[in-house]
């Protein structure tokens, strides 16, 4: 099977014709450079008879605009990787760049803000869709405080453990808490793991996919795995970077929306989507 995507504006009335992932994204590029439009892409047509669908988008934008432009119930999980302030004495949290993979820098949020992400969730998720928010140990405090306060349910504070120290002089890092909530009551009970997620970053070898916050993405694939998403259900990715979200969806056969900030990272994730539809897995 072949699937095709088309750029589509919902500011105006242009689609573009169905192409390769890489031609739609470069029609969607050229809409928005000539009209400043935010063009986004979506799955068009499966060539062995399948029906158009419109799960599929990785955006190019800002994400809390972007998210204000989702419709009701029109996601099953959201996963948050909110670009965090970088405390440099615990050693945790973002990089500023990575010249030396060609990233341009990229800028952090106030992180009061992931209120305004989690309220627009809260619209778009179906009730009972799962949410989960990467954090710190600097910042899981406040994260959990956001989640607590919103139109969520909080759960659990999960753990991911690296497998590998980072950072630090207090100790070295080596996990971080992941936030998780429903979407308030909820019957996708999770009762067939645990509450720490092994995964390592990298093993050091080479990476087309090595985007400098990217989790990896054995780690998606526990955290998402059923009852949390179920076949034919949408994964929602704000700041989806490199997209290892589109790659479970992709291996899944899920649908998919994700938006970052960086031109760099929304082609990877825009790749590895369509790479990982016909079966060429990059991990």
């Amino acid at each position: 099977m072949t699937i095709k995507y088309r750029g589509v504006c919902p500011e105006c009335d242009w689609t573009g014709e169905p192409k390769l992932m890489n031609g739609a994204a470069r029609d969607a590029d050229e809409h928005r450079d000539e009209t400043g439009h935010a063009a986004k892409i979506e799955r068009a047509v499966a060539t062995d008879g399948g029906c158009v669908q419109d799960g599929d988008a990785v955006v190019q934008g800002d994400a809390f605009d972007a998210l204000a432009s989702l419709e009701e119930d029109s996601g099953h999980a959201a996963i948050v990787d909110y670009p965090w302030k970088f405390e440099a004495q615990n050693g945790t949290g973002r990089f500023g760049n990575d010249g030396d993979r060609g990233f341009d820098a990229y800028g952090t949020e106030d992180h009061e803000r992931l209120a305004d992400v989690l309220d627009e969730l809260a619209g778009s998720l179906v009730g009972g869709a799962w949410v989960f928010v990467f954090a710190d140990d600097e910042t899981s405090p406040g994260f959990r405080r956001i989640v607590e306060e919103s139109e969520l349910t909080y759960r659990r504070t999960l753990a991911w453990d690296r497998e590998k120290f980072g950072m630090g002089t207090y100790h070295r890092v080596q996990h971080y808490p992941i936030i998780s909530a429903t979407n308030g009551d909820t019957e996708r009970y999770v009762r067939d793991r645990g509450t720490v997620f092994r995964a390592l970053k990298h093993d050091g070898s080479p990476s087309t996919n090595d985007y400098p916050t990217a989790k990896p993405v054995k780690l998606y694939r526990q955290m998402l795995r059923p009852p949390v998403l179920e076949e034919g259900e949408r994964l929602l990715e704000p700041f989806c970077g490199s997209g290892p979200g589109a790659a479970i969806a992709a291996e899944r056969g899920l649908n998919y929306w994700g938006v970052d900030a960086n031109s760099d990272a929304v082609d990877q994730a825009r790749e590895r989507l369509e790479q990982q539809r016909i079966g060429q897995v990059t991990l």
